[in-house]
C-alpha cells in the first residue's frame, strides 16, 4: 500500500461536510464541547441514532475526532484492490476507511460501534501490526 495526499477537492469536501455535519449536532446538543473528540463522538453515535446526522457529515467528524485524539493522519490510500481516504498510524501498521465504519454504525446504531472503535484506537489497545504493514481496523 502506498499513502499519498488526499487531493484538494476531496479535503474541501470533507472540511464542508464537518463544518456542516457539526452545525447539524450542535442544534440538538447546545451545550457539548466540540473541542473534545471524546465528546464529540458520543455526541456523532446519539445523532447517528436519532437520524440527525447523515453518512458523509459523519464520516468527516470521525476523521476530525481520530485526528485530533491521535496523532494519526489523514491520506489517500492506494492498494492494487482500492484507493480511498483513510486514516493511517504515524508507522503504518494501522490504517482504516471512516466510510466503512461510519457505514456500519448507520446499520446497527444501538450497538455503539463509533464509540467502541474510536476508543480502541485512541486508547491504543490494538492487535499486534508490524510498521508499513497498513492492517486494516474496520
Amino acid at each position: 500500500m502506498e499513502e499519498r495526499s488526499l487531493d484538494t477537492q476531496k479535503l474541501e469536501q470533507m472540511k464542508s461536510n464537518l463544518a456542516s455535519g457539526l452545525k447539524l449536532l450542535a442544534g440538538n446538543h447546545p451545550d457539548w464541547d466540540q473541542s473534545d473528540p471524546t465528546e464529540t463522538i458520543d455526541v456523532l453515535c446519539e445523532g447517528i441514532a436519532d437520524g440527525t446526522v447523515f453518512m458523509l457529515e459523519a464520516v468527516a467528524i470521525l476523521v476530525d475526532c481520530l485526528v485530533r485524539a491521535t496523532d494519526w493522519k489523514l491520506v489517500s490510500l492506494v492498494s492494487e484492490k482500492f484507493t480511498g481516504a483513510a486514516v493511517v498510524s504515524p508507522d503504518g501498521g494501522y490504517a482504516t476507511y471512516p466510510e466503512l465504519v461510519v457505514a456500519k454504525a448507520l446499520r446497527t446504531p444501538e450497538e455503539s460501534t463509533l464509540k467502541i472503535y474510536f476508543n480502541m484506537i485512541k486508547g491504543g489497545s490494538l492487535p499486534p501490526s508490524s510498521p508499513g504493514s497498513y492492517a486494516i481496523l474496520n
